[in-house]
């Protein structure tokens, strides 16, 4: 069984986002281990948000979501504890800055289509 630590050595930023991103790329080689199986991604029929209809809208954006929503899957399922629940509150937060950050231009005009995909 693989265990991945979400405690980065102190050099590193603590910062809520690169511990996300270190965790994201320790799943995206988790998953490259695993048969492929169905991800539990985004379910379209309720996106809500812009983003998220633009994430379901995009092919290419849905298909990284459903890799994304395995790799978490398969990391969430080797840790536990406050390692799991820090994983948890990260991903919760990463989804916030995205819909923040990803939904206007550098006018401040609102994005949308394949604009707001990209």
């Amino acid at each position: 069984m693989l265990h991945v630590s979400t405690r980065l050595p102190t050099r590193f930023s603590p910062n809520p986002f690169f511990r996300t991103m270190v965790l994201a790329a320790a799943a995206a080689t988790v998953l490259t281990s695993i048969a492929p199986r169905r991800a539990a991604a985004m379910n379209c029929q309720a996106a809500s948000t812009r983003q998220e209809k633009a994430i379901c809208a995009d092919p290419t954006a849905k298909a990284a979501d459903e890799q994304m929503a395995e790799a978490f899957a398969v990391l969430r399922s080797q840790i536990s504890g406050p390692d799991r629940d820090a994983l948890v509150t990260d991903q919760r937060h990463w989804i916030t800055t995205r819909n923040e950050m990803c939904g206007y231009d550098s006018r401040g005009g609102p994005l949308a289509g394949p604009s707001l995909s990209a």
